[in-house]
């Protein structure tokens, strides 16, 4: 995982925490990486709600969310997935959806901890796309950032943990990249067919705009790869809507909910 992350990021600054993070200027979006490279989600941010007081009593009335525990900070951790039945099979009903996870357990139970929802058949331009994960991880992310005001409600950081590394890669790596050979693939981006146009262009595009629209407001936004057996609630919510939700016709961005407290 270090190795990992020292050959991505040739060139890093520190933030307060210690942490490693990618230049702001290149790429957009930061890629985040725990000063204790072994480090889990679990360890760093508080996941249940008893084990939030110490961090909320200089933190009066904001609603509960996974706090940064091991440093000082207005940090927080958000889980993104994605699921999507039959993605293999060709002649299948394909169904995707996307979810972000964003409260820690032990809430009251009427509290909703989670956002999720199909992936839309028609993107943000009108076009027909098809059901696929890959995509509906992108939309995950997008659907974290637009959930709630999270710079409003005093965070300075919010860390996107996922367990798509094309996601991650994408979006804190090859989408400038990307953007400079005008939205065609490149061999520098593990692409084996160089030239072609870069599948889900119009979700990057929106995702880049809400991390740019984030960054405008004073919120740093910054992807965490992580496994799979580390994300299974934001799975479990992903693949709980794949099975349950209706289909969705067309994109629309998704209307922050404003929580005053928990």
């Amino acid at each position: 995982m270090k190795r990992e992350c020292d050959a991505l990021q040739q060139e890093r600054y520190s933030d307060p925490t210690g942490d490693h993070v990618t230049p702001a200027h290149l790429p957009r979006a930061l890629r985040f990486c725990p000063s204790d490279f072994l480090a889990t989600p679990q360890e760093l941010f508080a996941h249940s709600a008893s084990d939030l007081d110490p961090y909320y009593s200089s933190r009066p009335g904001r609603p509960a969310r996974m706090i940064r525990c091991d440093a000082p900070s207005d940090e927080i951790l958000l889980y993104t997935s994605a699921s999507c039945l039959d993605q293999h099979d060709v002649y299948g009903d394909r169904r995707a959806a996307s979810s972000c996870v964003f409260k820690p357990t032990g809430l009251e139970p009427s509290e909703s901890r989670s956002a999720a929802l199909r992936l839309e058949l028609r993107g943000p331009t009108g076009q027909i796309h098809p059901q696929e994960s890959n995509r509906a991880h992108i939309r995950a992310a997008i659907v974290a950032l637009q959930c709630r005001q999270w710079r409003e409600e005093g965070w300075s950081s919010v860390v996107i943990a996922s367990d798509s590394e094309y996601l991650v890669e994408g979006i804190t790596n090859w989408v400038e990249i990307w953007q400079e050979d005008g939205w065609r693939t490149s061999r520098d981006t593990g692409d084996s067919r160089e030239g072609d146009t870069v599948a889900n262009q119009d979700l990057w595009e929106i995702l880049l705009e809400e991390v740019l629209e984030c960054s405008a407001r004073g919120l740093e936004v910054k992807f965490w790869l992580i496994v799979h057996a580390l994300n299974k609630g934001a799975q479990a919510e992903a693949r709980h809507a794949a099975e349950t939700l209706r289909d969705e016709e067309s994109y629309c961005r998704y209307l922050y909910v404003w929580e005053y407290s928990t």
